[in-house]
């Protein structure tokens, strides 16, 4: 086959060449359980690690509902599932770099709109049953936390009842998060919003169009915007 056959076929099935580079990329997969399906079409994978424990559990490292050749890319990312039924579905042409997954017990969610980016240190943890949902065009820095649960019980030392359940975590679309920021459970954050440099983000919600920081994190300014590109 010449050089001009073989390129016009990578370019028609793009997911031949992603293939082909993730068979010598170093990636790991342990997987004990049934009914694991791990789907990642035209996904390039350098030094990633994938580690589920449980039944029926979905990851889709592609998802191509805008259409398009569209690429994703993840490079030294780990996926850790301790349980059943979880869902991790990450869109279309999206740079992750650094980035861990991590699920514990059943019917967790974390999905992630197209254009995402996150580079270093990032980890998303969805805990008892909750979603992280995440929109489109989102730009994430290093050093990141997201957790919808304590991993841990507080209890009312009178009822004996637990105190700390874990909630849902909001993102909305086209949203920018500096460096070391964390972001606890309930947390909701409206679209076109940025985080400042080091702010926790309890379990509040903030409008559209906002720049919050602080810790915990506060309304600072309204009526904003950003683009990826200085103007």
């Amino acid at each position: 086959m010449n050089k001009k056959k073989l390129k016009d076929i990578l370019v028609v099935n793009p997911s031949l060449l992603a293939r082909c580079y993730n068979i010598f990329s170093h990636n790991k997969r342990t997987i004990k359980g049934t009914g694991n399906v791990i789907y990642g079409q035209s996904v390039f994978m350098k030094n990633c690690r994938f580690n589920i424990i449980g039944d029926n559990n979905k990851l889709v490292l592609l998802n191509q509902a805008g259409g398009g050749n569209l690429y994703n890319r993840l490079e030294n990312c780990s996926f850790i599932i301790l349980g059943s039924n979880n869902l991790i579905m990450i869109g279309a042409n999206s740079i992750l770099q650094g980035v861990s997954f991590c699920m514990e017990k059943d019917n967790n969610e974390i999905r992630i709109g197209d254009n995402f980016n996150c580079h270093g240190n990032t980890e998303l943890a969805a805990l008892e049953g909750t979603k992280i949902l995440i929109g489109n065009d989102a730009l994430f820095s290093a050093n990141i936390k997201y957790r919808t649960g304590d991993s841990h019980s507080i209890l009312d030392v009178v009822t004996g009842a637990r105190t700390n359940p874990s909630k849902d975590i909001i993102i909305g679309n086209h949203v920018w998060v500096g460096n070391s920021v964390c972001v606890l459970k309930g947390a909701v954050i409206g679209s076109h919003s940025i985080v400042g440099i080091g702010s926790v983000v309890t379990g509040k919600s903030f409008p559209d169009n906002s720049i919050l920081g602080g810790n915990p994190a506060r309304l600072i300014k309204s009526n904003v915007d950003w683009c990826f590109n200085q103007i």
